[in-house]
C-alpha cells in the first residue's frame, strides 16, 4: 500500500502578522532575495537525506527570462518538500505546483527556497496573472516599485470590468433561506438553499461559498437536487493551488444557468474535515523543544484536544532531536515567511484514509514565548496545528475568528480553548464518550409582535458535567459568550441564536426565538384632490414596517372619528379630512390633515401650470394636484428615460414626480417636500442623473431620508424599478413597454402606469435586452400593453418577453396618445373626468404630468406647441361632457396662447 503525506503551512507576510499565506505581492518581494519571471524547464525526484522533514524532495530546474530582483543565473534549481516515487507519495498542499513547459513569476529567500506558500509561484500566460487578476505588465510593475526599481505607486486595479454592485436589476436569482443556517464542510452534510430565479435545471449554474477575502469562492461539487425555488447541494472542501481549503462561514450565492449571480445570503460553517483519520482511539508525540516551558505549552494544547472527545494524544516525553515521522513537536529552519509547518502521513485506500504519523516543525527564525512581549504564543499555534493532524481544516470566514481552527492569528496574541465548532469537528471524526448537551432556554421574548423593549434573558442546565459557558448571536452576527440581558429596543425584525456548551465539551445544537419590535406607527396617505361630481370618495392608504396595520380611522370637518380606509363628503364645497391608522401593537399615528373640494355643474374649467422652467413647472402640477403624499420620487430633468420609468413606482408610493438637476435639487422642491408631509425621497436613476451629494443636501432640507433606485442604463433603471413595484405591492397585472430612445409614447401611457401601479419598461426598436426581458418575466404580469406601431417597436422586440401582449398605436405619436385613452377607458382605468394637454415636440414641461393625472384618474393628450392637433381635438369634443377640468401642462414656449384658447372655447359652455 502507498503512503501519503500532506503538510499545512502556517505562513506569514514580513511583519510577521498572520497564521496562513497572508503575503500580499510587495510582501512577497520584500521578503524575497530574489524575483524571476522564468520558463519551468524540468523537473526530478529525490530521496531527502535530512531526519527532519518530509523523505522526498523534487527538484525544479527554472530557465531565467528576466531578474525583477537580484542576480540570479540562467539556471535556478529549486528545491521543493514532498513528491513520488514507486512505493511513497509525500504531499505538502502548501507547495506551489511547478508544471514543466509552463512560465512564471518566482519568489525566492537567499537560500534558494520559494516563500509565500502557493502563492510564491505564480503562472504567467496570454498576458495574465491569473491569481492576481491582472495583466503581467501591471504586474511586473508592481514588483518593481517594491523592489525599488520604478517609481510609484502603481495603482491596483482588476485587469478588466467594473463593479456595478448597486445596480439593482429584475431577474436574478434571489435567496431567501438556507436551511439549516450551519453545518460542516467535507462532511457530506447537505443543505437546501431556498429562493426563486434558479432556473428549472441546473445546466451550468452552479452554487458558491465563501473561502476567504480576495479570492474566489468555492464551487459546490454536488449537487443532490435542482429546481426554480430549491437547491439542496452538499458543503464543499476543495483544492485551491495545491492548498487544502474548505467553504467557510460567509455569503453564499446561487448562478443561474445564464451567468446571473444572485446576492449573497449568510451562511455558517462549524468545521471542515479533509477526510482522513487516525485508526485508533489515540497516538503518542514527542517534543524537541528549546525550553521546558515550550514544552509544557505544547502539552497543554495537546491535552485541550485530548479532554473533548473519544480521542487521546498521550506525550512521549522530550527528545534532543525529530526523527522522520515519528509525531514529533520541533523547531527548524524553515522558509522565508513560514512560521510553521504540519506533516501528516497516511495511507489510502480504506474509506476515509489512514494516517500513520505527524510532524510540526516551528520556525526558528521568530519569537516564540507566551503571547506576550511581542512573541508568537507557543500553545496558540501548536493546538492550531494539532487540529490538523486530527485532519481538521483551515476556515477564513468572518464567523470563524473565534475557533482555533481559524487560518489567521497574530503576533502577541492567545486563542488556548477551543471552540464549540472545534470540539464538534473533533467529535465528528472520533466520536465522544459523552453525549448528553445542554439545554438553554430564553425567557423574556413575546410570541409575537411588541412595541415594548424586549430584554431577553438566557438560562442554561446540564445533568452531567454542568453547563461551561453559553453563546449567542443576533441575525447573522458574530457569536458572543452571554453575561447578561440582551436588550432590543429599536425597530427590528430579526432571530435571537442561543446555545450551551458543558464542561466536557459537549455543544448543544443552536436554539432560536424571534425577536420583533414596533415602536414606529404607520404612515398613511389620502388620495384627494378636486372632485367634479356630487360627491367625494377618498381611499386611504396606510403602511407599516413592523407588526402591520390593524385599523384606519378618519373623520370629516371635525364630526366624530369613524373606522375605514374609505372616506367621503356628499356635499358640494371645501371640506377638511383628518385621517390616521394604528398598527397592531398600538402605536397610532398623528392625525393628518387634507383639504378637498367638491364641485358639481360647471363647466370644464381649463387652467395652465407652469413655472418659470421645467423644475418650477414640476412644482405646480405637485401643488395643484397632491395635498399630501408620504413619499416623493424624483428624477433628472435633464432627460426624459428615468421620470417615465418612474411613473409606475409613483403610482404604488401614491406619490408625486418632482425634478432635479445633476448636482442640485431646487430649493423649491424642497419646499414642496415639506409642504407635502413626506417622509422620504426615492431617486430614480444614477449618480450621474442626481448626485448623492444633491439628494443628502435635499433630504436634509426636507428633514426626510432617502433612497436611489437604478440600473446600468436606462433599460436597467427601468428594470430596477419594476424589481421595486413588485417589491412593494406584489405581482402587477399588467407592464407597459416603449420604445426606450423616445418619450412621447411613454409619457402618453405614464398616467395609466401611474394608476394601476403598473411598470413602464423600455425596450430597443428590434429587440428587448435581457434585463428588460427579465424583468417582465419576473413582473407577474399577465399581460403587456405596448405602445407604439410597428414601425416604432417590432414584434420581435415583443414576442421575446414570452408574455401575452397587445398593440396600442395609431398614425403618429398625438393619435397614440389618443389611442391609449380610449384603451385604458374601455379597461376602466381612467374615466376620463380630468384631462392633462401637454406639447408632443419637447419632454421637460410634461415629465411630472403624466403621474399627476394618473393620481386624479385622468388621462393626456398630446399636441403641437403651435395649435391643438386634430387627433386630440376629436377626442375631447366626444368625450367633453365628462370631462370638467383640463390642465394645460407647460409655458406658453411648449404649448402656444392659441393653443390654450382653442382649449378655453373647447371647455365652455
Amino acid at each position: 500500500m502507498v503512503a501519503a503525506m500532506f503538510a499545512f503551512a502556517l505562513s506569514l507576510p514580513t511583519v510577521a502578522r498572520g497564521l496562513s499565506v497572508e503575503m500580499s505581492l510587495e510582501d512577497r518581494v520584500l521578503a524575497a532575495h530574489t524575483v524571476v519571471l522564468a520558463d519551468i524547464v524540468s523537473s526530478r525526484v529525490r530521496t531527502g537525506g535530512s531526519s527532519r522533514g518530509p523523505a522526498i524532495e523534487t527538484v525544479v530546474e527554472l530557465s531565467t527570462i528576466s531578474a525583477l530582483k537580484g542576480k540570479p543565473p540562467r539556471r535556478i534549481p529549486v528545491v521543493l518538500p514532498g513528491g513520488a516515487t514507486d512505493d511513497l507519495v509525500v504531499w505538502s498542499p502548501d507547495t506551489p505546483a511547478f508544471v514543466v513547459g509552463r512560465r512564471a513569476l518566482v519568489f525566492l529567500d537567499a537560500g534558494g527556497r520559494v516563500i509565500g506558500g502557493t502563492d510564491g509561484r505564480l503562472d504567467v500566460a496570454s498576458g495574465m496573472v491569473a491569481v492576481e487578476r491582472q495583466s503581467w505588465a501591471h504586474v511586473r510593475d508592481r514588483v518593481l516599485v517594491a523592489a525599488g526599481r520604478l517609481e510609484g505607486p502603481v495603482l491596483s486595479a482588476p485587469a478588466s470590468g467594473v463593479s456595478a454592485a448597486s445596480v439593482s436589476v429584475a431577474g436574478v436569482p434571489v435567496i431567501s433561506g438556507i436551511t439549516p443556517g450551519s453545518a460542516s464542510a467535507g462532511t457530506r452534510s447537505r443543505v437546501t438553499v431556498s429562493g426563486s430565479g434558479f432556473g428549472v435545471s441546473r445546466g451550468s449554474g452552479k452554487v458558491s461559498f465563501f473561502y476567504r477575502d480576495g479570492r474566489d469562492p468555492i464551487q459546490a461539487a454536488r449537487y443532490v437536487s435542482w429546481s426554480d425555488t430549491a437547491i439542496t447541494v452538499e458543503v464543499p472542501t476543495a483544492t485551491v493551488n495545491g492548498y487544502q481549503a474548505a467553504a467557510g462561514s460567509g455569503p453564499v450565492t446561487v448562478t443561474d444557468s445564464s451567468g446571473r449571480t444572485s446576492p449573497g445570503h449568510d451562511f455558517v460553517v462549524t468545521f471542515a474535515f479533509g477526510g482522513v483519520k487516525w485508526a485508533g482511539t489515540s497516538m503518542t508525540y514527542r517534543v524537541a523543544a528549546p525550553s521546558a516551558s515550550f514544552e509544557t505549552m505544547v502539552d497543554a494544547a495537546a491535552s485541550t484536544w485530548s479532554a473533548v472527545s473519544a480521542f487521546r494524544m498521550h506525550d512521549g516525553g522530550p527528545i534532543a532531536a525529530p526523527t522522520a515521522s515519528t509525531n514529533d513537536v520541533y523547531w527548524d529552519a524553515l522558509a522565508t515567511g513560514d512560521l510553521g509547518r504540519a506533516y501528516i502521513s497516511y495511507m489510502p485506500g480504506t474509506a476515509t484514509g489512514t494516517i500513520v504519523s505527524c510532524d510540526i516543525a516551528l520556525n526558528t527564525a521568530h519569537p516564540w514565548g507566551d503571547g506576550t512581549g511581542d512573541t508568537f504564543d507557543v500553545q496558540s499555534v501548536v493546538l492550531h496545528e494539532l487540529g490538523h493532524w486530527l485532519n481538521l481544516r483551515d476556515l477564513y470566514g468572518a464567523g470563524d475568528v473565534a475557533e482555533v481552527m481559524y487560518g489567521i492569528g497574530t503576533r502577541g496574541s492567545r486563542k488556548r480553548e477551543l471552540h464549540a465548532h472545534d470540539i464538534a469537528g473533533i467529535r465528528y471524526i472520533y466520536g465522544s464518550s459523552d453525549s448528553h448537551t445542554p439545554t438553554s432556554s430564553v425567557s423574556g421574548v413575546p410570541s409575537g409582535w411588541t412595541s415594548q423593549t424586549v430584554v431577553a434573558s438566557i438560562s442554561a442546565a446540564d445533568d452531567s458535567s454542568g453547563v461551561r459557558r453559553t453563546y449567542y448571536r443576533v441575525g447573522s452576527g458574530p457569536a458572543y459568550i452571554y453575561s447578561g440581558p440582551v436588550s432590543f429596543s429599536t425597530d427590528q425584525d430579526t432571530t435571537l441564536w442561543y446555545w450551551s456548551e458543558d464542561n466536557a465539551g459537549n455543544v448543544e445544537t443552536a436554539r432560536s426565538a424571534a425577536i420583533r419590535v414596533d415602536k414606529s406607527p404607520p404612515v398613511t396617505s389620502a388620495d384627494v384632490r378636486t372632485f367634479y361630481a356630487d360627491a367625494a370618495t377618498i381611499t386611504l392608504s396606510a403602511a407599516d414596517g413592523g407588526s402591520g396595520v390593524a385599523s384606519t380611522a378618519w373623520r370629516l370637518n371635525g364630526a366624530e372619528w369613524r373606522a375605514g380606509a374609505v372616506a367621503g363628503a356628499a356635499s358640494l364645497g371645501t371640506h377638511t379630512l383628518e385621517y390616521r391608522s394604528t398598527d397592531a401593537v398600538g402605536n397610532r399615528e398623528s392625525a393628518r390633515t387634507a383639504t378637498f373640494t367638491v364641485v358639481a355643474g360647471q363647466t370644464t374649467d381649463v387652467e395652465r401650470l407652469a413655472g418659470a422652467d421645467r423644475y418650477l413647472t414640476a412644482v405646480k402640477v405637485s401643488e395643484s394636484s397632491f395635498a399630501t403624499a408620504a413619499a416623493v420620487v424624483l428624477a433628472t430633468g435633464q432627460g426624459f428615460p428615468d421620470a417615465l420609468a418612474a411613473a409606475g413606482l409613483a403610482g404604488a408610493l401614491r406619490a408625486p414626480v418632482m425634478l432635479a438637476r445633476p448636482d442640485e435639487v431646487p430649493a423649491e422642491v424642497v419646499a414642496e417636500v415639506r409642504r407635502l408631509g413626506a417622509s422620504r425621497i426615492v431617486a430614480v436613476g444614477g449618480a450621474r442623473a442626481v448626485s448623492d451629494r444633491a439628494l443628502e443636501r435635499a433630504a436634509a432640507g426636507a428633514g426626510v431620508r432617502w433612497s436611489r433606485v437604478w440600473g446600468a442604463d436606462r433599460y436597467g433603471t427601468a428594470a430596477a424599478v419594476a424589481a421595486e413595484i413588485v417589491r412593494l405591492r406584489g405581482a402587477v397585472p399588467v407592464v407597459f413597454l416603449v420604445r426606450g430612445d423616445g418619450f412621447a409614447d411613454a409619457l402618453a401611457a405614464s398616467p395609466y402606469a401611474y394608476s394601476q401601479r403598473a411598470p413602464i419598461l423600455l425596450t430597443r426598436m428590434d429587440g428587448a435586452p435581457e434585463v428588460t426581458v427579465a424583468a417582465a418575466r419576473g413582473s407577474g404580469a399577465s399581460e403587456v400593453v405596448v405602445a407604439g406601431g410597428p414601425a416604432v417597436l417590432s414584434d420581435a422586440a415583443v414576442t421575446g418577453l414570452g408574455l401575452p401582449w397587445t398593440r396600442v398605436h395609431g398614425s403618429n405619436r398625438y393619435a397614440t396618445a389618443v389611442a391609449l385613452t380610449r384603451h385604458a377607458m374601455s379597461r376602466g382605468w381612467t374615466t376620463p373626468t380630468s384631462v392633462g394637454v401637454a406639447t408632443g415636440e419637447r419632454f421637460p414641461d410634461a415629465l411630472s404630468g403624466g403621474a399627476a393625472m394618473g393620481s386624479v384618474g385622468g388621462a393626456l393628450l398630446l399636441t403641437r406647441s403651435a395649435h391643438l392637433t386634430e387627433e386630440s381635438s376629436t377626442f375631447l369634443v366626444d368625450c367633453m361632457p365628462a370631462i370638467r377640468f383640463i390642465r394645460v401642462l407647460g409655458a406658453e414656449a411648449a404649448v402656444s396662447p392659441h393653443c390654450f384658447a382653442v382649449l378655453s372655447a373647447l371647455g365652455a359652455p
